[in-house]
């Protein structure tokens, strides 16, 4: 209950009181009502104009105390924002504090290792000078060699010449072989189109008439497996012409054999070998 609240209370206990009083003085007297009346009235009139002035008395005083309570709302959120900032600067100042504890740490570890390296200066530098003096030796033994690899450089320099005047030379000489060759083959390929025996005319000792197929091939390695083996009389060696119908298709070398096939190797075609295309020793 409110300051005001009671007061008023209390007034209206005061008034009760008073009627009371004045009940009970006209019963008891039960004359000259009207003049006691009249009295009464003055001293209640008196009485309110009383209690209305410490009504406004206490009106003020509350509102007094309202502002007063206002103030100390206000300086008590002031108190709490500061003690805040206390805090948080303390944090602040904690965490600076550690920072700087470990950066000393730092430090005096660094100032350790420095008053360890200065305790050992004079080893180190009897090292230091040990291992400047075979750096010297090193070194003039690394200039010594300098020399004789410049001296190297200079004679491999002229032998590099003469080998590439000479691989020049070599390679015309390549070239010109290359291109005899090629013509030569060239002639021959198409002798052998035109059904002309050239390998049964080159040949010392021909062997003899193998008939075959071809079981698989493979054009990248350049190699064929043929139907032909030992038991058909198939050496290392020999040569067998690949044709499909009456066409030339390629000539292979046998490298080697085995009971019932054999593999060879392609010595120059003209089209792509397949399965199953004819192979013999010597065309018909």
């Amino acid at each position: 209950m409110s300051v005001l609240a009671k007061v008023f209370v209390i007034i209206v206990l005061v008034f009760s009181i008073a009627m009371l009083s004045v009940t009970a003085a006209l019963y008891h007297h039960r004359v000259n009502w009207r003049e006691q009346f009249e009295k009464l009235q003055i001293e209640y009139m008196k009485l309110k104009e009383i209690d209305d002035s410490r009504i406004t008395y206490l009106e003020n005083a509350l509102k007094d105390k309202d502002a007063e309570l206002e103030k100390m709302h206000n300086r008590m959120l002031q108190l709490t924002s500061y003690v805040e900032d206390l805090k948080k600067e303390a944090r602040n100042k904690s965490t600076q504090l550690i920072i700087e504890t470990q950066e000393m740490a730092l430090l005096l570890r660094d100032h350790a290792r420095l008053v360890a390296i200065l305790e050992t200066k004079d080893n180190r530098i009897t090292l230091l000078e040990s291992e400047n003096h075979t750096l010297k030796n090193t070194n003039a033994t690394l200039m010594a060699r300098k020399n004789t690899a410049e001296n190297q450089v200079v004679r491999l320099s002229r032998m590099k010449l003469y080998l590439e005047k000479s691989l020049r030379d070599l390679r015309e000489e390549f070239t010109k072989v290359r291109r005899e060759l090629d013509e030569k083959t060239m002639a021959l390929e198409h002798l052998i189109t035109l059904g002309v025996p050239v390998w049964e005319l080159v040949t010392l000792s021909p062997p003899p008439k193998i008939d075959g197929q071809v079981l698989a091939s493979d054009e990248e390695t350049k190699l064929v497996v043929l139907s032909v083996g030992m038991e058909q009389g198939v050496k290392i060696g020999y040569q067998f012409t690949i044709f499909r119908g009456t066409r030339f298709i390629a000539r292979v070398i046998v490298e080697k054999v085995w009971k019932d096939a054999c593999g060879a190797r392609v010595i120059f075609s003209v089209d792509k070998i397949e399965k199953l295309d004819s192979a013999s020793t010597r065309l018909p």
